[in-house]
């Protein structure tokens, strides 16, 4: 590689819109954290980003420490704590597809990240791609020249990630984040050691991963592709999954506003798991200096077979608004909407809805009469967890 296009990466590598399948989950460790007001339900989009991850734990901010809107308790489902095997398989179709798609994007983001830190930490004018970085301290790093193969990230806390760089090019490079948002073309294998005995709660590092993965976004057309094994609850999946779908960005008249829309497809298999995705998302945003307003909709038809019995969710449809991260109280019952049908070996047996209390507006699937929860926003409010 040439020193003139050595220097231009590093001026790449050294903000956000919308990123397609990306998530800045390993922040705390690498790059600066983001504010709880750009907090979105999106699984593959990190110009609001996923609202930590769509298990039944998951909440998606932390609580205001001030609100002018007052909880109104409403009627809400009985969640089930712990759902038969059939309310398992039920929401492996959905449960297992988000959370691989969050866990590519979060290698993504913090593959770019290394690069972005080795080559500032390196100093050596252009972009560094092979060697090791560690992480001493919040933004504190440390850089040595070898490996030469492959560029080795240790966080603090001992995990570590490989990353070998095929493909690294772009038209900015002022942080990772402008990276990812302006047209690029990045191509990487990145492999993830074990999940450690005391990793940080803080940095999410998805463990045992070793996949292809090739980011590209030019003229506002977006494209993803992983190939290769994520973990899911401590079992290996091979997922192939493609991402394709169009971005808009515009900053005039002092506020962003940005539109996203993209199909996700493709497999997923793992344990006793045989998932064929098919999903769409369409996410829209601005925001100005006073306050931040989203809409996050979610389509998903996925098929899928578990343990010898077939599943599939049928014309399933999240709708989701959002003010400042958190539910948009105006809008509960004017956009809010979960609907779909949830076959059995072609037989009807639930399907997607919405639960409702002082704490959070939920995403529910019932299976055989069993109400189990897929995903959690905070509302605005006071009351503790």
């Amino acid at each position: 590689m040439s020193r003139i296009i050595k220097a231009t990466l590093l001026s790449l590598l050294l903000s956000g819109a919308v990123l397609l399948m990306g998530h800045p989950a390993i922040s705390h460790a690498l790059a600066k954290p983001r504010p709880a007001a750009t907090v979105v339900y999106l699984p593959l989009v990190t110009g609001g980003q996923p609202a930590a991850t769509p298990t039944p734990t998951s909440s998606a901010t932390p609580v205001p420490t001030a609100t002018d809107a007052s909880p109104t308790p409403s009627p809400t489902a009985t969640i089930i704590a712990q759902p038969t095997d059939v309310g398992i398989a039920a929401t492996m179709g959905v449960t297992v597809s988000q959370r691989l798609q969050s866990d590519a994007g979060t290698l993504r983001y913090g593959a770019v990240s290394a690069v972005f830190y080795a080559s500032q930490t390196a100093n050596t004018g252009g972009t560094v791609t092979t060697g090791t970085l560690t992480v001493v301290g919040p933004n504190q790093f440390t850089y040595a020249a070898t490996p030469t193969d492959r560029l080795h990230l240790i966080l603090a806390d001992g995990r570590t990630m490989d990353l070998y760089v095929t493909t690294l090019t772009g038209t900015n490079g002022s942080s990772p984040d402008a990276y990812l948002n302006n047209t690029h073309h990045f191509a990487a294998r990145i492999v993830t050691g074990a999940p450690g005995d005391a990793p940080d709660p803080n940095v999410t590092l998805p463990p045992n991963a070793d996949i292809d993965l090739v980011s590209t976004l030019a003229n506002g057309i977006t494209g993803l592709t992983v190939n290769g094994t994520l973990d899911f609850a401590g079992t290996p999946h091979t997922a192939n999954l493609t991402a394709d779908g169009s971005v808009f960005f515009d900053s005039s008249g002092g506020s962003i506003h940005t539109i996203s829309t993209y199909t996700v497809t493709g497999t997923i298999d793992g344990d006793a798991l045989g998932l064929t995705v098919a999903e769409r998302y369409r996410n829209e945003r601005i925001a100005d200096s006073r306050v931040s307003v989203s809409t996050a909709d979610t389509r998903i038809n996925n098929t899928w077979s578990y343990a010898g019995q077939r599943y599939a969710l049928q014309n399933g449809l999240i709708r989701r608004s959002f003010q400042d991260g958190y539910v948009n109280e105006s809008e509960i019952d004017s956009y809010w909407h979960a609907s779909g049908t949830l076959l059995q070996n072609n037989q009807a047996i639930g399907g997607l809805g919405l639960s409702l209390n002082a704490l959070y507006m939920e995403v529910v699937l019932t299976a055989n009469g069993e109400t189990l929860l897929l995903q959690r926003f905070r509302r605005p409010t006071t009351i503790e967890p």
